[in-house]
């Protein structure tokens, strides 16, 4: 017997092969400790028997080897095409800094959340 095949006879004594997965299954990626990436396969990669081509819930198409994806019985939701919707424009003075009153507005303002802050002298904010 060479020497290559004997640890590999053991090794693989205790494997099991992973099922194939199918377009549209719904699986987890493995992303460094945990399984929390939730994607569908759109097809098998010509690159390996083993590589799949997958998108995520936020739109990233990604290539995984089987090892990184488990495949799990939860429904796939693809988010929206951000391209297509019209989002509202909201502009509110509340958010901009409001100057303090009787005060040099390079000076100091107040922020929205109530803090007062002064500008430094050092970098040329001097009135």
């Amino acid at each position: 017997m060479p020497k290559t095949s004997y640890p590999t006879k053991y090794y693989n004594s205790t494997t099991k092969d992973l099922s194939p997965l199918h377009q549209n299954d719904t699986v987890r990626l493995h992303t460094g400790r945990s399984w929390s990436t939730k994607a569908r396969i759109i097809d098998n990669d010509k690159n390996g028997p083993r590589s799949y081509n997958v998108e995520t819930e936020n739109g990233t198409v990604l290539k995984r080897n089987r090892r990184d994806l488990m495949r799990t019985k939860e429904t796939f939701y693809p988010s929206p095409d951000y391209d297509q919707l019209e989002l509202p424009q909201v502009v509110s003075s509340k958010d901009k800094p409001q100057p303090l009153e009787n005060t040099n507005e390079h000076e100091q303002y107040k922020t929205r959340y109530g803090r007062t802050v002064k500008r430094p002298h050092r970098f040329g904010y001097d009135p």
